[in-house]
């Protein structure tokens, strides 16, 4: 094959080279639903068809949902913005009776958020150690630490109250973003898990009636139903 004629220089050859050489190929569209589902096992996501699913196929926009994704978004928009000193303390409360999209919409922000995420039962946080010999790898140090950590059944068991008490004050410290979603009202909410004065008063002074509220998209509660 011919590369260099005496009339031609190198630049001409490169040129007739990049001509003749293939097209780059487009990169292929990132499928969304099969990245949620592939996130799902390491973010202790339930394997239930039904809620797995949702979160392959997308789910549709519930009053749960929605309230869900705007808090989530909210805190990421903060987190990712370079001029940003620090992370926005962020918590979201889903009250109300079964059957009100609590768990998909918590499961699915977990399986979509591009952060480090985690979702647990009250159930499971009972048999999570406190203490191991490497505190910083231990898994409970991994649920204070996470991005975004969802907190599933709030009324299943109470035993684990002063647990969960102790995550939403140390998330709230360390500027992380907490969800979490039971069968209970939210009268019931704040007095078994919001007991420090300063802070349910701020989310207090923005609750009414049941209605979507907001502080600086930092607390929010949500009474379905």
């Amino acid at each position: 094959m011919r590369l260099l004629s005496s009339d031609e220089g190198i630049e001409d050859v490169i040129a007739r080279l990049r001509a003749a050489a293939p097209p780059p190929e487009s990169p292929k569209p990132v499928n969304l639903g099969a990245l949620r589902l592939s996130r799902c096992d390491a973010r202790g996501i339930p394997n239930h068809y039904q809620v797995r699913e949702i979160i392959r196929d997308g789910a549709r926009e519930t009053k749960a949902v929605s309230a869900v994704t705007s808090t989530v978004n909210a805190y990421m928009k903060v987190r990712s913005d370079e001029k940003s000193v620090g992370s926005l303390p962020t918590l979201m409360v889903l009250c109300g009776p079964p059957r009100t999209g609590k768990t998909v919409a918590l499961s699915f922000a977990v399986a979509a958020v591009e952060a480090s995420a985690l979702y647990v039962t009250t159930y499971q946080l009972a048999d999570y150690p406190r203490m191991t010999r490497s505190y910083e790898d231990s898994p409970w140090n991994r649920l204070r630490q996470v991005d975004v950590l969802a907190i599933d059944e709030l009324h299943a068991d109470e035993t684990v109250i002063p647990r969960v008490k102790s995550l939403i004050y140390e998330r709230w410290d360390n500027g992380r973003c907490t969800l979490l979603g039971g069968n209970l009202t939210v009268s019931v909410f704040m007095e078994r898990y919001l007991c420090d004065p300063a802070l349910r008063r701020r989310v207090a002074e923005e609750y009414e009636g049941g209605r979507l509220s907001h502080l600086e998209f930092a607390v929010t509660v949500k009474e379905l139903g």
